[in-house]
C-alpha cells in the first residue's frame, strides 16, 4: 500500500508546553479614528489559536506587523 504524501502531516505543538490542542481566541487592536472608515477609534478583533493547555500563543500564530 502507498503512502500519499498528503498523509503525513507534522502537528504543531505549543512552544511553551507541548501541549498539540490549541483553541480559537481574539486579540484587540484599536485602530485610531484617523485611519478608520467611520472617522472614529475602533476595536479590531484578530483571530488567533491558543494552546488549549497553558493559553500560549505560537509566535507563528500571530498576525505579522509592518
Amino acid at each position: 500500500v502507498s503512502q500519499s504524501r498528503y498523509q503525513i502531516r507534522t502537528p504543531y505543538v505549543c512552544e511553551e508546553c507541548g501541549h498539540d490542542v490549541f483553541v480559537t481566541a481574539f486579540k484587540l487592536q484599536s485602530v485610531p479614528g484617523i485611519v478608520s472608515p467611520t472617522g472614529e477609534e475602533m476595536l479590531v478583533p484578530i483571530q488567533v489559536f491558543m494552546c488549549n493547555e497553558c493559553g500560549h500563543i505560537n509566535e507563528e500564530f500571530l498576525p505579522k506587523v509592518g
